[in-house]
């Protein structure tokens, strides 16, 4: 899937959207979904997971939208794991 990086943060900057729904709106033609329900399927996310701070958001997104566009479970697993290497991989080595 093609990187649309600029497209989503340029929507979480906007205000209007948390981080997991600007994953899944910049995406929701790859999951068939519309924005509506790509909005509303994120809802619940703001700040990590109901405000939690605890697990973020964008990587919830990133999550849903690669099982609604994959609709395969193990791939789905297999890709997020994936992701989730190289996001923990990249955070070691470039430490805030």
């Amino acid at each position: 899937m093609e990187s649309r990086k600029f497209e989503a943060a340029e929507k979480k900057r906007s205000g209007r959207y948390n981080c997991a729904q600007a994953i899944t709106c910049t995406y929701c033609d790859k999951a068939e979904i519309d924005e509506t329900t790509a909005l509303n399927i994120g809802n619940a996310f703001a700040v990590g997971m109901g405000c939690s701070e605890g697990t973020c958001g964008a990587l919830i997104g990133v999550g849903m939208v690669l099982g609604l566009a994959q609709k395969n479970r193990a791939k789905s697993i297999k890709s997020m794991r994936y992701i989730m290497t190289k996001f923990f991989t990249k955070k070691r080595s470039n430490p805030m």
